[in-house]
């Protein structure tokens, strides 16, 4: 197109690194200039974007020729919803100028399941610090990242209620793509249409029976809740043999390993603690039963034995019991998107 402006809201672990390596293909093929990690806090950064929109409006012939795409990711406060209070506004404002002015300007998200999304921020950020086995989730982490709060410093996150709930479906009723990292192919092309890509390509990172195999089965499993799931959904996905069961496993077998590692290297803590423990005093609280709920969110040494007695069943269900806004904006948004793309 003549003039297309694209502002994809990157939450982390959604499969947003792989949209912005399509992003950076159309930039390296000339067809797009492209500001990625655009930190949802710098109001530097976004100041010199919205002073390059706003110029190019206000020049004749500005908009000739003109495509860009803003990557707007990390960054988060404990309790302060800056994307929705502040970015969010400005976008929606840009978006009517520029359309007013024959240019493209489209918002676009992914979401992803929050089992999947939670799972793969605890295996990013977390991992050895908290072993899945004693591991709370930051409750709805992929609904904080959207509204510009933070998923660390879990001891002391406050829970979303429900005025974050109705901010959050507007928002999403606002933006023009909301796609769902399961249907990943299909918000490539969905995005194709919108921005007027016309190369859109992206390399997958392994391609094997082994990793293409459980995409499928995630793609059939996530179209269930955590009730569903629990209670044998989804070809008995979370049941013992099931494909979210042997997922789950070998998570916890994993981050069960890194955590002894980590013990007995006495590995450097990134919270200021001593050395060798976990990290409950930023990422917890720890579900260590034994342990009085206030002690739960303080630094505790890791005790293979105990982590060995809890099941993949209390994992998934300690995963679910902190989701649960999570998951009804991303079953909205995935119906919604098999509606679009339908």
């Amino acid at each position: 197109p003549n003039c297309s402006v694209v502002f994809f809201h990157h939450l982390e672990k959604t499969g947003g690194t792989t949209v912005r390596s399509i992003l950076q293909r159309a930039a390296q093929l000339g067809q797009y200039d492209l500001f990625s990690f655009v930190n949802r806090f710098d109001k530097f950064q976004m100041q010199m974007i919205y002073h390059q929109l706003w110029h190019a409006m206000r020049t004749p012939g500005g908009l000739t020729n003109f495509r860009l795409a803003v990557e707007i990711h990390i960054g988060g406060n404990l309790d302060h919803p800056f994307f929705l209070k502040y970015t969010l506004p400005d976008l929606l404002h840009l978006r009517q100028r520029l359309r007013a002015a024959g240019c493209r300007c489209n918002l676009v998200t992914l979401l992803r399941h929050p089992l999947l999304q939670h799972l793969s921020w605890h295996y990013h950020f977390v991992n050895h610090r908290v072993p899945l086995c004693f591991w709370s989730n930051p409750p709805d982490c992929q609904s904080r990242l959207a509204l510009g709060l933070t998923c660390h410093d879990g001891p002391r996150i406050p829970p979303l209620g429900a005025s974050h709930a109705s901010a959050l479906s507007f928002m999403w009723r606002s933006f023009d793509v909301v796609g769902v990292t399961e249907l990943f192919d299909e918000f490539v092309l969905a995005l194709t249409d919108v921005l007027g890509l016309q190369a859109p390509a992206y390399r997958m990172q392994v391609v094997a029976q082994h990793t293409v195999s459980p995409q499928a089965e995630q793609r059939d499993w996530t179209n269930y809740s955590c009730a569903a799931l629990l209670s044998g959904g989804g070809d008995r996905a979370a049941l013992p043999g099931g494909a979210l069961h042997r997922l789950l496993a070998k998570r916890m077998a994993g981050s069960e390993a890194n955590a002894a590692g980590h013990q007995s290297r006495q590995g450097k803590s990134s919270t200021g603690g001593k050395p060798g423990v976990m990290e409950c005093r930023g990422y917890g609280p720890c579900a260590i039963s034994a342990l009085p709920v206030p002690l739960r969110v303080q630094d505790a040494q890791y005790d293979a034995a105990a982590c060995g007695a809890v099941s993949v069943k209390d994992v998934l269900e300690r995963l679910c019991s902190r989701l649960a806004m999570d998951e009804a904006v991303y079953f909205e948004a995935r119906r919604g998107f098999e509606e679009r793309v339908r």
